[in-house]
């Protein structure tokens, strides 16, 4: 009789599971996965769509999308990805082909941006343009409007809310843009070197010198002339430091810097190691670690 009963209950138990699982009660739904090129969009992206979405950036943390390929998982997380924001204007050269692939889920954060407006770039010959808009406060209110827009026509049971986020988001980018335009008037001369030119809308936006970068292509050493007029530049600017990238290897900057006993700092233009939550943190604590330098 006992056993009876227990089969009873079972069988009872196991129609409930069976009728939840219809109603999808008992059915876990995954959430719609966008996939970013750079850290820099996982941030904008994450705060605009909070928790409705999941969020991953492809690059890993040390890589420099300069010089980094992607391998077959990578290639597979783009495949599963129900959206994919990139950078554009060559900054992700090797996965070119694999985006030209999924173009019809693929966003391209500098198709918002007006080309006249940006700056030219030694790294990649005389016809091409510094890809590092997202360093741009002007620039980044541009990506987020043009991304809200765009994820509000590809999943629109989630504009209403993407659209709110993206109004704070701008306020938040202005009202630090505003701040640190506010403390640079405190270093009026300030002048600065590093590295890579990755930061190059960052300075013309905050009238911050660049004096010039260690390396003139990324990744690449330079010639021993370009070293030495850049050495010249930076005696006659009195600059204190060379700022360094977490990404590139060091080892170029440091030797110059011991040579001119000039001091070696970092700032991140990936952000992956700032401890940012947002995008308007990743721009405020950047300037933290400039100014260390002035």
């Amino acid at each position: 009789m006992k056993r009876i009963i227990n089969l009873f209950t079972f069988c009872f138990l196991l129609s409930l599971v069976l009728i939840g699982c219809q109603d999808g009660s008992y059915v876990k739904k995954n959430k719609p996965l966008i996939v970013t090129t750079i850290y820099p969009y996982e941030l904008i992206v994450k705060e605009m769509v909070d928790t409705l979405f999941t969020v991953e950036t492809l690059l890993p943390p040390n890589a420099s999308p300069h010089i980094w390929s992607p391998g077959p998982k990578d290639i597979l997380k783009l495949g599963k990805a129900d959206a994919v924001v990139s950078n554009g204007l060559g900054l992700e050269y090797n996965l070119n082909k694999t985006l030209t692939k999924i173009s019809s889920k693929h966003i391209i954060a500098s198709s918002f941006i007006d080309k006249k407006l940006l700056l030219s770039d030694d790294d990649h010959g005389s016809a091409a343009v510094n890809p590092h808009i997202w360093t741009s406060p002007v620039f980044l209110i541009e990506i987020v409007t043009g991304l809200s827009n765009e994820l509000g026509k590809r999943f629109p049971e989630n504009k209403p809310a993407i659209e709110n986020n993206a109004n704070r988001m701008v306020i938040e980018i202005n009202q630090i843009a505003n701040k640190i335009k506010l403390e640079k008037e405190q270093y009026p001369d300030a002048a600065i070197v590093t590295l890579h030119d990755a930061f190059a809308y960052y300075f013309n936006y905050f009238n911050i010198d660049f004096v010039g970068s260690v390396q003139p292509t990324a990744g690449k050493d330079p010639a021993p002339r370009q070293l030495q007029e850049l050495a010249d530049h930076i005696k006659t600017k009195k600059i204190k430091a060379i700022f360094i990238e977490p990404q590139m290897n060091p080892k170029p900057a440091e030797i110059l810097a011991q040579e001119l006993n000039l001091k070696v700092l970092q700032y991140d233009d990936l952000g992956t190691k700032l401890g940012a939550k947002t995008i308007a943190d990743y721009l405020w604590l950047n300037w933290i670690k400039l100014k260390a330098g002035f």
